[in-house]
Formats: structure tokens, sequence, C-alpha cells
């Protein structure tokens, strides 16, 4: 995927650390929340930045997030501010 190593190459690294000193349940229970959150929280400060633009500029964004939860069984969206939806698909 282009950029990716470039702009994510450092999280992953850093979210695999975290996630190798956690037990499965500790990973699949708050640590996917927490990982929801924080991009939740990450869309929001991007959004305050103006990155995804006002009026016209911003109806056309759209912003795909797919991220399997562990049970693979669940879909649920998850409402942010000011229009932006999260939506994770199982």
């Amino acid at each position: 995927m282009y950029g990716y190593d470039e702009f994510f190459g450092e999280v992953n690294e850093l979210l695999d650390r975290r996630a190798g000193a956690l037990t499965k349940e500790e990973l699949y229970g708050i640590e996917w929340f927490t990982r929801i959150d924080s991009m939740e929280e990450a869309m929001n400060r991007l959004d305050d930045s103006g990155l995804f633009g006002t009026g016209k500029e911003r109806e056309c964004v759209v912003i795909n997030v797919e991220q399997q939860p562990p049970d693979g069984e669940r879909t649920s969206m998850f409402p942010c501010r000011k229009g932006i939806e999260i939506f994770c698909c199982g």
C-alpha cells in the first residue's frame, strides 16, 4: 500500500511490541477498544486541523475503515463527532 511503511511503520512496530506484552484476552478485550478509541481520536484531530475540508469539499471525502473484530461476528457503527462515522465490519 502506498506510503504504509513510511507513515505507519513506526506505529506498527509500537503496536506489535505492546501486543507482545499482553495476554490474548487483554489484546482482544480492552486493547481492542483502546485502539479503536485511539483511531477515533486521531481522526478527530485531523478533522480539527481542517484536513477533511468544509462544505461541498467535505461532502466529497469518504474514509473507509475496516477492522475485523476479534470474534469475527460483530458489526457496529461508532458515531463520531462532526458527522464522521467509523464503521467496523465483521
